[in-house]
């Protein structure tokens, strides 16, 4: 990012008063940061810096599909090791193809944000969809994703931890009762 965005972006990212983004799709969340932070969502502001910009572009234009891993580059002088050590750090490729369990994934052919060509194995591709875009993708990524599923919801009870019961005194042993008088035929009168 560019230094004098580092902190905008920031505090807005750390905004403890945001609303939860799940229960209206994000509308309250992103409708809050646009309100509080404009500057972090105005058109005509690059947030990325310079450099950043010109090590992809340079990238994209000699045909380099991952600058990151480029043997010929030398990121630290380039101001790109950290990034490409964070960008490296979260690549899933290697854990998706080296899983041993059972991955299937869902992808649009015109996905602007990620290219089709970032599924590392075609197998693992279920769900190839036509005509939309990343965000456009996702709700029906999870349909497709889902269908025929069987969900099973248990109830869960949540309960306040009491306080333990202060221990209860011992009870006196019951007294004994005086054994009964028989009655007799001859004490009957």
């Amino acid at each position: 990012m560019k230094p004098d965005r580092v902190d905008k972006f920031l505090k807005m990212l750390t905004d403890l008063d945001a609303p939860a983004i799940f229960p209206d799709l994000g509308a309250a969340y992103f409708g809050t940061f646009v309100t509080k932070y404009p500057e972090n969502f105005s058109p005509d502001t690059q947030y990325l810096s310079d450099n950043t910009v010109r090590f992809f572009e340079t990238a994209l234009a000699n045909g380099d599909e991952d600058p990151c891993v480029n043997a010929t580059l030398d990121l630290k002088s380039l101001g790109m090791d950290l990034l490409c050590d964070e960008l490296n750090e979260v690549d899933l490729r290697d854990v998706v193809v080296g899983a041993d369990y059972p991955i299937e994934l869902c992808h649009s052919k015109t996905d602007a944000l990620v290219d089709s060509e970032n599924v590392p194995d075609a197998y693992l591709l279920k769900y190839e969809l036509d005509g939309l875009s990343h965000s456009a993708s996702v709700p029906t990524c999870q349909v497709k994703m889902f269908e025929g599923t069987e969900l099973n919801k248990k109830a869960t009870v949540l309960r306040a931890t009491k306080s333990p019961k202060a221990s209860k005194a011992s009870k006196a042993p019951k007294a004994t009762k005086a054994p009964k008088a028989s009655k007799s035929r001859k004490g009957l009168r």
